[in-house]
């Protein structure tokens, strides 16, 4: 998420490719499933919080681009969990 953040900042574009296969792996065990859960929910808005000043602050990063990402971001850990 960082690195597409970036790359937004610099107004790069990016493209949408449908059949590309990547390994996975499930965490082992149900506690180690929770513990990437609370990763996944804190990571948007510590993101946020890091580069704040730098979105604000990038030209090439409209106005209103701007706003939804204060208003998103901040919001992203508080949805409930399904546990």
């Amino acid at each position: 998420m960082d690195l597409a953040v970036r790359a937004s900042l610099q107004d790069w574009k990016f493209v949408f490719v449908r059949d590309v296969s990547v390994k996975n792996e499930l965490p082992s065990t149900f506690s180690a499933y929770r513990f990437q859960e609370h990763c996944w929910s804190c990571g948007p808005v510590n993101l946020f919080k890091k580069m704040k000043k730098e979105i604000m602050l990038c030209s090439p990063v409209f106005w209103f681009r701007k706003s939804i990402s204060q208003r998103h971001w901040p919001y992203t850990s508080q949805q409930p969990s399904p546990f």
